[in-house]
């Protein structure tokens, strides 16, 4: 440690051993340094012989370059992951305000004695679905920080019905942006694995009404064949480039033109979803899109369509 406190804040130093050392340290929110000691480098080390586990011979600009982008990728990874805490402490308010508020509504018709039932059935299921979005998002952050949740008791689920109480509730937001929101399809078959399961139908609503503009539709589509469920959500939204195809679900990805936007995103949301589709289910995970012939704000927009493949769970 006071070899690391003596060093300058970063580049080339020489420690007490008489080796050089080089380090770099972090200008991001959450300060680091990346120390390397042990080496001999023209000009700085005095040292002679070698120094056991310690001596490293390399060219200098290539490892000031190796530890350089080591860096940058843990300090792109701390930005995503205070973007998706910001962007989640920001939806999990609206969900929240909204539910205060129409609870708040359900409770002043029931102190009406003349109250309509149909009036007041209608907020109390709203109520239940803006719950459910909330505990969608709050699983979601469970998920991220607590990956080994998925190892928890696995049981039957039935996933055209988990799509269907997602997309009912979405359709609360839905609503409010005036996208049309549907379910078709005639899925009965039912997979095996954790609770985890939820936020499959969760993300994949999320981010269809998130990029979908006014006035447009997302529609959900769930069948069985004789092995597998396909489930397919369709929506409009920024198209995504040829040359992101084939990285959407890699961490810390978004597209330029979900970027370009303007919506919120942490880039973690799809890698999670493929995560847990294709590790924890054993299923499989595509997007495809064909032209919408839409333009926003000079951002092209196409009909986007992800599709999940799950085995069917056959009992024993």
């Amino acid at each position: 440690m006071a070899i690391i406190q003596n060093l300058p804040i970063g580049g080339w130093a020489r420690c007490a051993s008489g080796f050089a050392a080089y380090r770099f340290t972090s200008q991001s929110l959450s300060p680091f340094s990346v120390v390397l000691y042990g080496m001999k480098v023209s000009g700085i080390s005095t040292a002679q012989g070698r120094a056991a586990g310690l001596s490293v011979r390399m060219d200098v600009e290539h490892l000031i370059r190796y530890v350089s982008e080591y860096c940058a990728g843990i300090e792109a990874l701390d930005d995503n992951y205070r973007t998706l805490i910001r962007e989640n402490i920001h939806e999990i308010r609206g969900i929240n305000s909204a539910l205060y508020n129409t609870a708040y509504e359900l409770d002043s018709k029931l102190q009406n004695y003349n109250f309509d039932t149909r009036d007041a059935e209608s907020l109390s299921k709203s109520v239940v679905r803006w719950s459910e979005l909330l505990r969608g998002r709050i699983d979601f952050m469970d998920f991220i920080a607590n990956p080994e949740a998925i190892n928890t008791s696995k049981t039957e689920i039935s996933v055209y019905k988990k799509f269907d109480k997602v997309q009912r509730c979405f359709r609360v937001t839905a609503n409010r942006s005036d996208i049309s929101l549907s379910m078709q399809g005639s899925s009965s078959a039912t997979v095996f694995g954790p609770p985890i399961f939820d936020i499959v139908p969760y993300l994949l609503l999320d981010n269809a009404v998130k990029y979908s503009p006014p006035k447009s539709s997302i529609k959900v589509v769930c069948n069985d064949s004789p092995t597998n469920i396909f489930c397919k959500v369709s929506s409009i939204g920024p198209a995504i480039n040829t040359d992101e195809i084939d990285s959407i679900f890699e961490l810390s990805v978004r597209g330029r033109n979900a970027v370009l936007s303007g919506k919120g995103g942490s880039g973690l949301g799809l890698p999670v979803l493929s995560r847990i589709v294709k590790q924890v289910f054993g299923g499989a995970l595509s997007v495809s899109q064909t032209s919408a012939g839409l333009t926003i704000a000079g951002i092209p927009y196409s009909e986007i369509t992800f599709e999940i493949k799950l085995p069917i769970y056959r009992r024993s």
